[in-house]
């Protein structure tokens, strides 16, 4: 739809600036534009003209549809991408004891949820507490099942984080514990994450 809203609109933009053949030919021997003339080298520059007129138009739209094609192709690239990514929190969701009911289960029993990874193959040295906030919090903000909610991130010494605020569900806090626990620099995380019973 992209490639033909582009040559829809390149057309239009040829015939209005006038490179329609049809349009500029002299319709009569008093058409003043292009006046008739029986002297070959006007003629041949004016076929010459149109002939250049006419590559470049063909240029541009082949360059349409190649840059159609290169977006299709990025398109499908972060596509794929995304859904690496879900996955790879899908496979933490796991490995972390984070599903729904174990969520629930912390919840119910009145305990805090707190989950760490091991630290080994972890970069060495802390990250700046700011930067790891910053960082935990544009993975929840670009994640489109989190996005919409309210959450404070916390960052403490030596890569912990703690998350406050409201989620809708056990899933959306499980998966909020997953991205921050993932991300570089983080090694625990604690939530005060309440679920909203509206």
């Amino acid at each position: 739809m992209k490639k033909t809203l582009l040559f829809s609109t390149l057309a239009a933009g040829l015939v209005l600036a006038g490179c329609n053949k049809s349009t500029n030919e002299p319709t009569t021997a008093t058409d003043s534009t292009y006046p008739a003339s029986t002297d070959s080298a006007a003629s041949d520059t004016y076929t010459s003209a149109e002939a250049a007129t006419r590559d470049a138009s063909n240029d541009f739209a082949r360059g349409v549809d190649r840059a159609g094609d290169a977006m299709q192709e990025a398109g499908r690239d972060a596509a794929n991408a995304m859904s690496n990514a879900a996955d790879q929190v899908s496979a933490k969701l796991t490995e972390w004891r984070l599903s729904a009911e174990e969520i629930r289960a912390d919840i119910e029993a009145d305990r805090p949820i707190v989950r760490t990874k091991d630290s080994a193959g972890a970069p060495t040295g802390n990250m700046d507490e700011s930067t790891l906030k910053a960082s935990v919090e544009g993975r929840i903000k670009a994640d489109p099942q989190l996005a919409s909610l309210e959450l404070d991130v916390n960052a403490k010494d030596a890569g912990e984080i703690e998350l406050e605020g409201e989620a809708q569900s056990a899933e959306q806090i499980g998966r909020a514990i997953a991205l921050a626990l993932d991300t570089e620099g983080v090694h625990k995380v604690t939530s005060k994450i309440d679920v909203d019973q509206k």
